[in-house]
């Protein structure tokens, strides 16, 4: 029921891929209108949940066995299933939206490809990778017998023309790519019919008991004993109190460990130094920016009697979407990979609290870009007070630490002088990749100028469109931030 002047309204209880009928009537003294309706239908939402990772029965040589389960969607209808093959023995961030055949990832460097698309009937059927056919359009390439392989199943739900997909969660893997398991219920599910289970917490149960019974017996022993000490201590006050009385209060501050991390944080945790909140101090009116996860506020870190200044990304984990958090722990999987490099912004580690984590990045308050402006007073004889030398040295740090990003297989896809910090002694540092990605609360980047055209064609970006970028940050050196 609306009233009279009512010309908009939003219903939000409707479901996704859904139709409906939306029928309109006006209610006035003299009785009821004329009905007027319209058949709508809403656009398919992300799946709700995730496809189960593919059980691996057998491998042999050139080909793995594996069983497939169904998986149900509550937002939109599942059109298909996709078999993704990942290389897990090269170092390479997993992007969602960069799968694609086995030829298209061969040709753009990827070590993950779609290997075969089956019809929803099919999925109960055990499926051989590498076997060499095509399913759907995708090549199933016949697997090399040295590599480790691991394979996941995506999840595929297509409505008038909008196509979402997801991914099966591998949280386990040797050395490779790493795709982090984010589920809200991240605690494993318990066989309560199991009798292992059974015994293993039957054991815990007793084991506590057994140390609260023992606790609460030793203080009451120790508070009998302070008691009968006091009172001895009272009877020969005259003899043993020669002086002032200094009574020690039993309050030591006992150190309380922060609140643990959420199991989804457990495979970064042994790759990323967990920094304490005694050492961190975050300035929260000294905003530098917003990124996709966050705001990131300066601050400084306490560590051998030095203040560091850092930047600190910080992210209301509890309150992430499972699709938000995973990309989220994507970004910062990139920055672990990375690594130590001097011409790369790096990670310093992770400092967490009951409801937010942050990310602790070094912080370079100057980039390129404004170096490059302010240069432009000029002096006699000159129209820039930097030296050819110093601006040549700057653009050959740059590339060496795009040479390590390529190493590592991660594409910048935003390179350009306002994404490039500069430290004491004119040392470049890249910024804006993986989660050190954020900026100025008012002013949105627009990286058209340093984007390759064949992006514009609906290509992803690559190791190469990184080239043209870095093409077209040298023309800004040259033309002093132009």
């Amino acid at each position: 029921m609306y009233s009279d002047n009512t010309y908009q309204t939003e219903l939000i209880t409707l479901m996704p891929a859904t139709r409906y009928n939306i029928s309109l009537s006006t209610k006035s003294p003299s009785g009821d209108g004329a009905v007027v309706y319209q058949v709508i239908e809403t656009k398919v939402a992300d799946p709700d949940t995730l496809p189960a990772q593919p059980k691996v029965l057998k491998r042999d040589g050139t080909k793995i066995n594996i069983k497939l389960m169904p998986a149900v969607d509550n937002n939109g209808p599942i059109t298909a299933y996709r078999i993704i093959v990942v290389n897990d023995d090269v170092k390479q961030g997993f992007e969602k939206d960069s799968v694609f055949s086995y030829d298209e990832a061969k040709k753009n460097g990827l070590s993950y490809y779609i290997a075969a698309q089956l019809d929803p009937n099919d999925i109960n059927k055990v499926f051989v990778v590498g076997d060499g056919r095509y399913y759907g359009k995708y090549y199933n390439a016949p697997l090399d017998p040295n590599v480790n392989y691991n394979i996941l199943l995506a999840l595929v739900s297509e409505l008038n023309g909008i196509t979402k997909v997801a991914y099966s969660d591998a949280s386990v893997t040797h050395n490779g790519v790493l795709i982090l398991n984010v589920n809200d219920a991240d605690v494993p599910e318990i066989n309560g019919d199991s009798p292992v289970v059974i015994i293993g917490l039957s054991i815990a149960i007793g084991l506590l008991s057994f140390m609260f019974i023992a606790g609460i017996v030793l203080f009451i022993i120790l508070k009998s004993r302070v008691i009968n000490r006091r009172q001895r201590l009272s009877d020969n006050q005259e003899l043993t109190l020669q002086g002032p009385m200094i009574e020690v209060e039993n309050n030591g501050y006992i150190h309380e460990e922060d609140h643990l991390p959420v199991n989804h944080y457990r495979n970064l945790k042994q790759r990323v130094r967990t920094i304490s909140s005694n050492q961190m101090k975050i300035e929260p009116t000294n905003l530098l920016g917003v990124g996709k996860f966050g705001r990131v506020n300066s601050g400084t870190l306490h560590e051998n009697n030095t203040l560091i200044p850092v930047a600190a990304y910080s992210i209301s984990d509890k309150k992430m979407p499972q699709d938000t958090k995973r990309a989220m722990l994507q970004d910062l999987d990139m920055l672990i990979k990375v690594g130590k490099h001097e011409n790369l912004i790096g990670l310093i580690g992770t400092c967490e609290t009951a409801q937010t984590v942050s990310v602790i990045l070094e912080y370079v308050s100057m980039n390129l870009k404004d170096l490059l402006l302010g240069s432009r007073d000029a002096l006699p004889g000159r129209f820039s007070n930097m030296s050819e030398v110093q601006a040549l040295d700057i653009a050959i740090q740059i590339a060496k630490g795009m040479a390590h990003l390529e190493s590592c297989k991660i594409i910048h896809k935003q390179l350009c002088a306002r994404s490039v910090m500069i430290s004491y002694g004119f040392t470049p540092k890249i910024s804006g990749y993986g989660i050190a990605q954020f900026f100025s609360h008012n002013k949105i980047p627009d990286y058209t100028r340093w984007t390759a055209l064949e992006v514009f064609k609906s290509h992803p970006h690559n190791p190469k469109s990184d080239v043209w970028s870095f093409a077209c940050l040298l023309w800004e050196i040259c033309a002093l931030g132009l």
